[in-house]
């Protein structure tokens, strides 16, 4: 039986020495009467690439109509040139898909030593923004895809790391109704599980790691962390 939580999640820390790429709920820019109903999200691991798609069903909870320019996040640590090149995001509203304006990079110079070992942003972030209107009380379906370089992390970065931000449950209409996450994928890609924070409220399996909140409302700077080993490890001998 899967558990669900109405829950206030803390901030977590993303390692220093972690080099990730990541997006998150989307953003609403000030409080609104728009509520998020449901947030649905589905990463998907391969062995060099993670994609994600996520589904919000949003609801104007007022009288009147309402414009809202959302924020889709990208944000990052450590990045390193070829990460912020291969990152993908489009996004779908009601089926139909919507143009973003990118919007500019904030990023943080990394030091020469992080430079000698390619990282371009000690710290990045990217929000990508669109324009949605809702009539008195409609209830509109966004969808958002996203792919990356997976994560590296750990010593001499052998682990892999998937990061979610969550901070972007703040400021809509109330708390989150329903916030759905999943990770997939299998015993070849997934070797074994490092970490998934914060600790409660966690399902995982040898096939997919998940986890369900009600009432979600998160803490300020709050992120979902999923480190694992990788498979694929050459055999040693001839077991």
């Amino acid at each position: 039986m899967i558990a669900t939580l109405a829950t206030l999640l803390v901030a977590q820390t993303i390692p220093a020495s972690a080099q990730v790429v990541y997006p998150g709920i989307p953003e609403s820019p000030a409080t609104t009467p728009v509520a998020m109903v449901t947030h649905s999200v589905t990463y998907t691991l391969s062995k060099d690439m993670v994609t994600l798609e996520s589904t919000t069903g949003l609801k104007n909870t007022s009288n009147r109509a309402v414009t809202l320019d959302l924020a889709l996040p990208i944000r990052g640590r450590q990045v390193n040139w070829a990460q912020s090149q291969a990152m993908r995001q489009s996004a779908t509203v009601n089926g139909g898909a919507v143009a973003l304006r990118h919007g500019p990079i904030a990023r943080t110079e990394p030091s020469e030593a992080e430079k000698a070992k390619g990282v371009w942003a000690k710290t990045y972030e990217r929000l990508d923004r669109t324009a949605v209107s809702f009539k008195a009380g409609e209830t509109k379906s966004l969808r958002v895809k996203f792919s990356a370089p997976i994560g590296r992390a750990g010593l001499d970065g052998v682990q892999r790391m998937v990061v979610y931000d969550t901070a972007g449950g703040d400021n809509w209409s109330g708390p989150v109704g329903q916030f759905n996450y999943a990770i997939k994928y299998t015993s070849d890609i997934v070797l074994g599980v490092y970490a998934a924070l914060p600790e409660q409220g966690w399902q995982i399996g040898q096939t997919g790691a998940f986890r369900r909140a009600i009432g979600f409302t998160p803490a300020e700077n709050s992120v979902l962390i999923f480190t694992y080993y990788p498979g694929g490890f050459d055999r040693i001998g001839d077991g």
